[in-house]
């Protein structure tokens, strides 16, 4: 009969599987796994089984792991001081943003405990709770304004009872148990993310390419702003120095009466004189003649006639 392995074994066995993950995949995350059950963990590994695999264990072994495969991927060295409290790592050759949405919708609603710090606002709403009026008090402590209806206790009106961030207490966590409520939800939650040499925050993962592109354009303008201001010349502030140029030579060509190609499509607009009257305003005011039209001043110049080939 073959000898069950021992303890020592087992440890090696582990740090030898892990590492062997580690080298087959460069991308993942490392997830927390408090408040989260075997039989939950069980059901979020047969929902990501095609995607991913989930490991946990015990940090020092999961750091032994890393220490011995170092030497062949220097980046994970990063991932060392992530391998605190209760995680667990979560490999994957697929899409990132497709794996989290499934570890993350994978959740089971779960009573408030006293200490534990409230994950969203809990609200009691007005209702008849179907307590016996012998616990009245317990609610006065709470400062939930009741009143007896059929017998049993009623609360008037809605009530914050916790805010996001802030601990439960006893009286709280034993109201919400006495009226069957369940406000928070448990599952893997995700604290970095991992691919090759890069470690960042989950909430990268929600940046779409119309996003980072209206970001590029705001950045790009900043510093054509920046250059124009300085008088310093940089790419980006090269076509707003070379439009100004143009019209800068076009004011210079109007009162210097110097005709070339680019300004006689100037003369020709500023030849038409100012545009007709609305018809409303022709009704309301009458007819008069014309006056002549005065010389436009340089100022004019501020249209954009495209530089009409100056540059070619």
């Amino acid at each position: 009969m073959s000898r069950a392995p021992t303890v020592s074994q087992k440890k090696e066995d582990y740090c030898k599987r892990l590492g062997e993950l580690l080298g087959q995949y460069d991308k993942g995350f490392i997830v927390c796994g408090d408040n989260v059950g075997s039989n939950q963990l069980q059901q979020i590994r047969v929902a990501v089984r095609k995607q991913a695999i989930v490991v946990f264990g015990k940090n020092s072994l999961i750091k032994k792991a890393i220490r011995q495969r170092i030497p062949t991927n220097p980046n994970l060295e990063r991932l060392l001081p992530l391998f605190k409290w209760n995680v667990g790592f979560v490999f994957t050759h697929g899409d990132l943003k497709s794996v989290r949405d499934t570890l993350l919708s994978n959740k089971v609603p779960a009573a408030a405990k006293p200490g534990q710090s409230a994950q969203c606002d809990v609200t009691i709403t007005a209702c008849n709770t179907g307590l016996e009026p012998g616990q009245t008090a317990f609610f006065q402590a709470l400062n939930i304004p009741t009143r007896i209806n059929k017998g049993t206790i009623e609360i008037l009106n809605d009530v914050n009872l916790i805010k996001k961030g802030d601990k439960v207490g006893t009286s709280e966590c034993a109201l919400m148990q006495k009226l069957n409520i369940k406000p928070f939800h448990f599952g893997l939650q995700i604290r970095q993310c991992f691919e090759g040499s890069s470690v960042f925050d989950p909430e990268i993962l929600d940046i779409t390419q119309g996003f980072a592109i209206e970001k590029l354009v705001d950045a790009i303008a900043q510093i054509a702003a920046l250059g124009l201001s300085l008088d310093l010349p940089n790419r980006a502030s090269m076509p707003h120095i070379l439009g100004n140029a143009f019209k800068n030579i076009l004011g210079l060509g109007l009162s210097a009466d110097i005709d070339f190609n680019q300004l006689k499509q100037l003369k020709a607009v500023l030849a038409q004189g100012p545009a007709a009257p609305a018809p409303a305003a022709a009704k309301s005011a009458p007819a008069a003649p014309a006056p002549a039209a005065a010389p436009a001043p340089a100022a004019v110049v501020e249209e954009d006639f495209g530089m009409g080939g100056l540059f070619d």
